[in-house]
């Protein structure tokens, strides 16, 4: 499977875009800003048309107020192309008529030696494949459950396991030709043969579903046959005795009147080809004058525009905005560099901050131990340490001096250490406000050269469509100077062309007004005889035939319904859609849907019909009585399923007006779309709306109205 990463619009519908897309995009504005452009613009490169709208050419065009647009799209693979639609109009020198022709073309890169249209359709189709889907979700909404039905059963395989063999013995043991078999050797007769006739409209290298189809129509039409037959036979009966009297007669005047019918046909056949060539001598000589005297005008005209095309202006243009294009660099090696060497240096300035205050931390606890051993030292007042019950002449005198000048030194130490750790302190904040403006710089070189890179994108679409204008200009002035070198060749052979005289035809045409009277009014008398002989054969045939007719027209009935809906082809469609609500039941369980998909293909009356919906509480629950969010949600399972049967290369869903949902079913209708995208269903998903929107994980949001379009990518 491919991506399509970029899609670029020229014209359409007054849009020049070049749109970045990553998968999950959205476009959003108000009413007129271009939001569905770019949707249908995917669509009109994908199929040449928009699904809904014309397929021919000139009425594409209307979509534009220019003489050409394009739209073009490039693949993760590489793979790029566009499709050019071209409107040229040109004026009659000699009746002054306004002539358009329209044209379209395909351009493919990269090239695989791919000449003609339909070298490059192929191709295009190697790489996408023949099918896409363009979601107008409120246009299937709208559709009857039997076009529901029609467009699903598109996807619907045959049954693997049902063979022509296999249809020819449920029809032999169906109910009804076993009832026959037992209680009606006649009418058994004629069903069989009925069955193997039937059987034989199924031909080698059809398919089930074409076979059982071909054997159905057969069967449907020999029911009508049979039927108008048995009831012929009542009035033949009736009108026998009335026909018996001009019978002799009509078999006398037959044999006559159609041999003096060949006579006067092969008279008239001679005088009507003799008048033929006369009339396509004439056309000839006055077509050959003509022709002649266009010729020399469109000499003239042509004459007058020969020479090279004037592309001084388109080239100047070229040259101005090719100097605009400035080279654009994202290397950020030099600030990796300097932030690296930073970060080192903030590391180090780090580890030295942390051993200043440990060193710091010692010393305070020093001076605590030291005012401790101090205090209690000075709280024994000539009494024992061990009990005060006990005295003590101990002097601590020189103790409490040694305390108070080790306290004092300590003290300057813990001064010094202050200081120090201020400066450190201070290395550290530098040290990191460097590498957060380093931090800012990269940044912003990243940012100009992203901007000056969107800018040279613009300049580059602007090039190739100037360039596009100049190949068309050498284009016209080239097929000028082809035109003008084939007029004077062709008008060179009409002038030394030998000319046949034509005849006078007046005479003849006399001839043959008299010879067709007489032919058209011995037509109608032999008709006439031919019918009354016809009619009274058949009545007597059908009274002779009136039980078979009955018997046939009971087993033609009989392999309709065996056939049908009711029967092999209901249970062929029941079977098929088996595999299609699989794949839609994973997309069930991907979207969190709680309920079990459903078909329904039969009333609780045994009536045919086709809806599909969900399982509830045990109930069935029709998709038309689902709310507009779980409608959405449905059709977005089933549209993924119906792309996984089809030959696609990308996967996409392009989905416009979807301005049709409130807020809170927008947001899990999108929450949906990533969940199918993230589980690799889906390639491409395309939205256009007018809700507003703000940044939503995973998705690229870009609102569009006005003279700008902002990009909100999250």
């Amino acid at each position: 499977m491919a991506k399509i990463t970029k899609l670029t619009l020229d014209g359409y519908k007054g849009q020049s875009a070049v749109e970045q897309l990553s998968g999950l995009d959205i476009f959003v504005g108000p009413n007129g800003a271009g939001k569905s452009s770019r949707p249908e613009g995917l669509s009109l490169a994908l199929l040449g048309y928009v699904p809904g709208g014309p397929k021919q050419v000139g009425e594409i065009m209307k979509n534009t107020a220019n003489d050409q647009m394009s739209v073009g799209i490039t693949l993760d693979t590489g793979f790029d192309f566009s499709r050019t639609f071209t409107r040229r109009t040109s004026v009659s020198r000699t009746t002054g008529e306004e002539n358009i022709t329209f044209a379209e073309s395909l351009t493919v890169t990269p090239s695989k030696g791919e000449r003609t249209a339909t070298d490059k359709k192929k191709r295009v189709e190697e790489e996408l494949g023949d099918f896409f889907i363009h979601l107008d979700w409120a246009e299937f909404e709208a559709m009857s459950a039997a076009k529901k039905r029609e467009f699903l059963s598109e996807f619907v395989d045959g049954s693997d396991d049902l063979t022509k063999d296999r249809v020819s013995e449920l029809l032999y043991n169906s109910n009804t030709v076993q009832m026959l078999k037992q209680n009606n050797q006649e009418a058994y007769n004629v069903t069989a043969q009925m069955i193997e006739d039937c059987l034989a409209t199924w031909i080698d290298g059809l398919s089930v579903d074409d076979g059982i189809l071909a054997m159905l129509e057969w069967a449907k039409a020999q029911r009508t046959q049979w039927n108008a037959k048995r009831k012929d036979a009542a009035g033949a009966v009736r009108q026998l005795a009335e026909q018996k009297n001009k019978l002799y007669e009509t078999d006398r005047r037959i044999a006559k009147n159609e041999e003096e019918l060949v006579e006067l046909e092969a008279q008239l056949l001679a005088a009507e080809k003799e008048v033929a060539r006369g009339e396509e001598l004439k056309k000839a000589f006055e077509k050959r004058k003509a022709r002649m005297e266009e010729l020399k005008v469109s000499i003239a005209d042509l004459g007058k525009e020969l020479g090279p095309a004037d592309t001084t202006e388109l080239d100047k243009q070229i040259a101005d905005i090719k100097q605009q294009i400035i080279e654009v660099s994202f290397d950020t090696s030099e600030f990796d560099q300097q932030i690296a060497k930073a970060s080192a240096e903030l590391e180090k300035a780090e580890d030295a901050l942390r051993t200043i205050q440990d060193e710091r931390l010692q010393l305070a606890n020093q001076i605590g131990a030291l005012k401790a051993a101090a205090a209690s030292a000075s709280k024994t007042g000539g009494l024992c340490v061990v009990s005060r019950l006990i005295k003590c002449d101990k002097d601590f005198t020189p103790f409490l001096e040694h305390v108070r000048a080790e306290n004092e030194r300590i003290s300057d130490l813990l001064k010094a250490q202050s200081q120090a750790e201020a400066v450190a302190q201070e290395t550290v904040c530098t040290i990191k406000s460097q590498i957060a403006t380093l931090n800012k710089a990269k940044i912003d070189t990243l940012r100009a050269a992203q901007e000056q890179q969107k800018k040279n994108d613009e300049l580059k679409t602007q090039i190739t469509s100037l360039e596009r204008k100049k190949a068309d200009l050498e284009n016209q002035a080239t097929l000028r100077a082809n035109k003008h070198d084939m007029y004077v060749s062709e008008l060179e052979r009409l002038e030394h062309e030998p000319v046949e005289p034509v005849p006078d035809l007046d005479v003849t045409r006399l001839q043959i007004q008299g010879l067709q009277v007489q032919v058209t009014t011995l037509k109608a008398q032999i008709k006439e005889q031919a019918d009354s002989r016809t009619t009274l054969i058949n009545m007597q045939t059908s009274l002779l035939e009136n039980k078979d007719a009955e018997h046939k027209y009971n087993a033609a009935t009989t392999l309709v319904e065996e056939l049908g809906p009711n029967g092999i082809q209901g249970e062929i469609l029941k079977s098929g859609l088996e595999p299609l609500k699989e794949k839609i039941q994973a997309n069930f369980d991907i979207l969190n849907i709680k309920y079990p998909f459903a078909f329904r293909t039969e009333s609780e009356r045994g009536r045919e019909i086709f809806d599909f919906g969900w399982i509830k509480n045990g109930e069935f629950v029709s998709f038309d009585t689902l709310s507009t969010g779980e409608r959405m949600m449905v059709l977005l399972a089933v549209l993924t399923a119906l792309l996984q049967k089809g030959t696609v290369g990308v996967r996409l869903l392009a989905i416009d007006e979807f301005q049709s949902l409130d807020s809170n079913n927008f947001a899990n209708t999108l929450n949906g779309l990533k969940a199918l995208y993230d589980a690799d269903q889906l390639d491409n998903i395309l939205i256009a709306g007018v809700l507003p929107i703000a940044e939503l994980d995973g998705w690229n949001v870009r609102v569009l109205g006005g003279q700008e379009e902002q990009a909100v990518a999250s």
